[in-house]
């Protein structure tokens, strides 16, 4: 069910895959760099030596990568419990246990449990299912906990500064509320479209970059640590 596969992005790492992936799976496989341009951004838009938070993090390809360029600690979302097996042996194998910290949970604005809708070909395609969405019956569905970032992330207060990258399948907007008193310097965000000038509005600036949007200095409401 499980293979190790070597990813380049210029450092060189091997990333715990799961088999029968046909999208991401296939790509690493197959000797190729799966979505490089986000390294890119990442190497542009973040300091070497930072905290980094993944949501999103799926097998742990962008946790290992900056946390092998310096970053410590390396917040690690993946609320599907396979995909974590995989991000948990992706630590391991590349000697990263006690900076990347990962986590098992969605990242949400609001403590509660959410529907987790299943793409068995792609599993970076896995979805939090949300209110207005069409219904996915022909799926599995997969009961997950939903957290707030800072209930969980240490750099709170207004000196610690935090980076981040956001792939949540269309939750950015709820991911990025849930992170409300952090200090989020700068963020590479996969764009929702429908939802960009909300996500925008989260922010001083913000850049598009095709399919992301690089996003500084995090604007909202600076509420107490566990707040929605």
């Amino acid at each position: 069910m499980f293979r190790i596969a070597r990813v380049d992005y210029g450092t060189g790492f091997d990333v715990c895959i799961v088999s029968s992936d046909t999208d991401i799976g296939r790509s690493l496989r197959d000797g190729r760099d799966y979505e490089r341009n986000i390294a890119d951004l990442l190497d542009r838009n973040t300091p070497r030596n930072c905290a980094f938070a993944d949501f999103g993090a799926h097998w742990g390809i962008f946790s290992v990568y900056m946390a092998l360029r310096g970053a410590d600690p390396v917040y690690a979302f993946e609320p599907d419990l396979i995909n974590y097996y995989a991000l948990e042996r992706t630590i391991r194998i590349n000697d990263l246990r006690g900076v990347i910290r990962p986590f098992p949970f969605a990242a949400w604005d609001r403590l509660e449990m959410r529907q987790l809708v299943i793409d068995p070909e792609n599993t970076g395609n896995h979805k939090i299912e949300v209110e207005g969405d069409p219904p996915h019956t022909e799926r599995i569905h997969r009961t997950v906990l939903a957290v707030p970032a800072n209930e969980l992330i240490i750099p709170c207060r207004e000196s610690d500064a935090l980076y981040a990258k956001f792939d949540c399948q269309g939750s950015e907007i709820r991911a990025l509320r849930g992170c409300a008193g952090l200090n989020l310097k700068a963020a590479i965000v996969e764009r929702c479209f429908h939802e960009d000038e909300e996500i925008q509005a989260l922010f001083e600036s913000s850049e598009i970059h095709g399919d992301q949007m690089v996003c500084r200095n995090f604007g909202y409401p600076q509420i107490s640590v566990g707040g929605t």
